[in-house]
């Protein structure tokens, strides 16, 4: 069970990413295990997709759309509320910078949901310390 970084649904999504075949490869091994999304990760992966610098050409509203609808509809797909911004947790006392906000987010999440949380984004081993074996994982190169 668990709950996709917007980098790795981008990289599912778009054959041109650079870690397309990574993302696939792990994607594949969950046989009927669960996934999930959240409203943080479908608006994220919105957002990114129409960005030309992150998805290497223009991608329309209605194939992204589409697209999310994929992951969505998968039968092994389900949904996680956010919820409200937990602050008072020791994982936000380790954020030092903007770019580990949304991620710190995401793990805090899954973990409210039972789930493991997966990313590209090898950097946020350094912010779980305690929690290596609970936390999730990150898609390895």
């Amino acid at each position: 069970m668990y709950l996709l970084d917007i980098n790795v649904l981008i990289a599912l999504a778009w054959d041109d990413h650079e870690h397309h075949v990574r993302a696939h490869v792990w994607f594949g091994r969950l046989a009927s295990e669960s996934f999930a999304t959240c409203n943080v990760t479908q608006s994220g992966f919105v957002r990114l997709s129409l960005n030309p610098k992150v998805v290497h050409c223009q991608i329309g509203m209605a194939d992204v759309f589409e697209k999310l609808k994929s992951f969505t509809q998968h039968p092994n797909h389900s949904f996680c509320e956010d919820g409200a911004l937990q602050t008072e947790l020791p994982q936000w006392q380790r954020v030092t910078g903007h770019t580990q906000v949304t991620d710190t987010n995401l793990l805090l999440i899954a973990h409210r949901h039972g789930r493991k949380f997966v990313t590209l984004d090898d950097g946020i081993e350094s912010r779980v310390q305690g929690d290596e074996k609970t936390w999730g994982e990150v898609i390895s190169k």
